[in-house]
């Protein structure tokens, strides 16, 4: 029997320019994760407790996937794995305006070799009434959710999906609102403490 207490982890997987830190701003409410043209900006993993409906997620953006033979790539890569497998959901994010990558494909299907629930999500889909999913994704054989993080389209449709595919949440005890979103201090644990006033420590400068 699952643990009700425990606080569900979500994970966001995809490979570069799919819109992996615009999803993960949308969904915590603030602009916490670096978001730039420019693909790979995303290297380290950003996490954030929000409370929905009531109940507390862990929500995580993950560096972006990608082959090259660089050190640091591949330092990425195996960090998005551990990350994964400690999730309990994961978003595996896919940028609806192009066609399908051949690596990218493998990385799905590594990542479902997990044995963890995954929901694919078709990004950059401003309209949905006239979009067309690029072929190459039916090869995948799953149901997408298609959304547009960065004008907040179908957001709401993804946070149902989200809450049907985890079977368990941990109820927020200062919960007011139906979507009321809180600090959380990084710990290696399923707890959570909120604190009101924080002094916050940014590093700036180049990639």
């Amino acid at each position: 029997m699952a643990d009700k207490r425990k606080i569900p982890l979500i994970t966001i997987v995809g490979i570069p320019n799919s819109g992996k830190s615009t999803l993960f701003n949308r969904l915590v409410g603030e602009r916490k994760a670096l978001i730039h043209s420019k693909p790979g900006m995303t290297r380290d993993v950003f996490k954030k407790t929000v409370s929905i409906d009531g109940y507390l997620y862990h929500i995580q953006d993950t560096g972006g996937f990608f082959q090259d033979d660089e050190i640091i790539t591949k330092e990425i890569n195996k960090r998005i794995f551990r990350e994964a497998e400690k999730s309990d959901l994961i978003l595996f994010l896919f940028d609806g305006r192009r066609d399908l990558l051949g690596f990218e494909e493998e990385l799905f299907l590594s990542i479902r070799k997990l044995s963890k629930t995954v929901v694919p999500v078709i990004n950059k889909v401003d309209n949905e009434s006239k979009y067309i999913l690029p072929d190459s994704y039916y090869r995948l054989n799953r149901e997408f959710v298609f959304i547009s993080a960065e004008h907040n389209q179908n957001i709401e449709l993804l946070i149902d999906k989200i809450k049907d595919s985890i079977p368990f949440s941990y109820r927020d005890p200062e919960a007011v609102h139906s979507t009321d979103l809180e600090n959380e201090t990084e710990t290696d644990t399923d707890s959570v403490t909120i604190e009101k006033d924080q002094t916050r420590i940014s590093f700036i400068g180049k990639p």
